[in-house]
């Protein structure tokens, strides 16, 4: 039986068509592939950007509180309080404090007019009068040795008054015997809605 000689051509030609087919089959892969492809990248993605947003948030998070305690930490800077800060509470109310000022004012009224007994209404039955770094307890014959040792009140003038604590107040007042004058520092505490003297650093 004699070869057809078209035979091998046949052969070589299904041969190259088959390997056309594979290499595009290699060069072009299926849809299915690309898709699989394609979705990994996007989930990827997203995971990537999920965790940059998770990052940011933290990095927010920890800067809010730190200018949180920082603002806190500003805010409660203690004050001591002065003289001039102490709030005058509802015991010792600005009207109360100028009625204690009001009775050093008496008081030395009367103490310049030589009326002993009536200056010593305006002091505490306890009070305290300073006399050479010495407190004593104030009485008519100490008012009276006072101002026979150191000369009589010739002027006084009751510059300051503001509350202290315990529901006490302190008046200042210059008082001018002879020819010296001194600062002198007036306790006062309140009985029984009146302000008494209990104590003076001198007199």
């Amino acid at each position: 039986m004699d070869d057809d000689p078209n035979q091998g051509r046949r052969y070589s030609s299904e041969r190259s068509s088959h390997l056309r087919a594979r290499d595009v089959a290699t060069v072009y892969p299926p849809a299915t592939k690309q898709r699989s492809r394609r979705r990994i990248k996007q989930r990827l993605s997203l995971i990537f950007g999920f965790f940059i947003v998770l990052i940011l948030a933290c990095v927010g998070g920890i800067t809010s509180v730190a200018l949180y305690r920082g603002s806190e930490s500003n805010s409660t800077v203690k004050v001591t309080p002065t003289a001039s800060t102490v709030k005058v509470t509802s015991t010792t109310s600005t009207a109360q404090v100028t009625a204690a000022k009001n009775v050093v004012v008496k008081f030395y009224t009367a103490l310049k007019a030589k009326n002993y007994e009536e200056a010593i209404v305006y002091f505490d039955p306890r009070g305290t009068i300073t006399v050479n770094g010495k407190p004593l307890q104030v009485s008519l014959d100490l008012l009276h040795n006072v101002d026979k040792s150191q000369g009589p009140v010739q002027d006084f003038e009751a510059t300051e008054a503001r509350p202290s604590s315990n529901s006490k107040v302190m008046v200042s007042a210059n008082v001018t015997r002879g020819d010296v004058t001194k600062l002198v520092t007036v306790t006062l505490n309140i009985e029984k809605n009146t302000w008494k003297i209990i104590n003076t650093d001198s007199i």
